[in-house]
């Protein structure tokens, strides 16, 4: 009689989706080569702006990428530092663990649908920064031509972030819209412009000042609500 091999598969609930991942920016922890580092052009136009031909690295710490500007970037609106990542999923939900420096102005975010060619500068994009006294949202489009980044305002949380603390900025996109929220703040929905096409790459962006980025935790479906429920 022949023997019946018996396949058994165990099902764990830390098992997650193909498109679920987290990225600890931790030393040793995160795989670099998945990150793709951009070139920002700055806002106004300086011919002598060294630091807008190449993309700002970021600096690896014991527990988190870090990145800071010295004068000379900041005059030369070379203070930006972005590198960009692909979830594989137009749709989805992620949470970004960062501080906020003390230096006036300094503002980490993030980034949602960036477009980029092959000289791996910025495009276009939506993107999210967090100050100590706001969060703002834009829309940022780059002037090739005259090698500059536009950046319209579309809307800004007043609401105080202490430095002194870290910070979670959380994001759902959707095939028409993104919803955010910093820490326990209310949420706030947008609709991308007619004609935008989102995809499936994000980013985390510093800014100005001294920004500090610890972890990344991404989704492939969301689950911050589109409207509000009564409680």
């Amino acid at each position: 009689m022949k023997k019946m091999m018996l396949l058994v598969v165990i099902f764990t609930p830390f098992l997650i989706t193909a498109n679920d991942f987290t990225v600890n920016f931790a030393k040793g922890q995160w795989d670099q080569s998945a990150w793709t580092g951009m070139i920002v052009l700055p806002a106004k136009k300086d011919e002598q702006a060294p630091f807008a031909k190449k993309a700002v690295d970021f600096e690896q710490k014991d527990s988190c990428v870090s990145v800071s500007f010295s004068p000379e970037q900041i005059k030369a609106g070379g203070d930006n530092a972005l590198m960009l990542v692909d979830t594989k999923n137009p749709q989805g939900e992620f949470a970004v663990s960062f501080t906020i420096g003390k230096e006036k102005g300094t503002a980490p975010g993030v980034c949602l649908s960036p477009t980029y060619g092959v000289d791996n500068v910025l495009e276009k994009c939506y993107a999210i920064f967090v100050a100590d006294y706001t969060m703002a949202v834009w829309y940022a489009e780059a002037d090739k031509a005259a090698g500059t980044m536009k950046y319209t305002h579309l809307a800004r949380l007043v609401k105080w972030q202490d430095p002194e603390k870290r910070h979670t900025l959380h994001c759902r996109y959707e095939k028409d819209s993104f919803v955010v929220r910093v820490d326990d703040s209310d949420l706030v929905l947008f609709r991308y412009a007619p004609g935008f096409t989102p995809n499936s790459k994000i980013g985390v962006w510093g800014c100005h000042g001294t920004c500090e980025f610890f972890s990344l935790d991404v989704k492939s479906k969301g689950t911050l609500p589109l409207s509000g429920v009564k409680p």
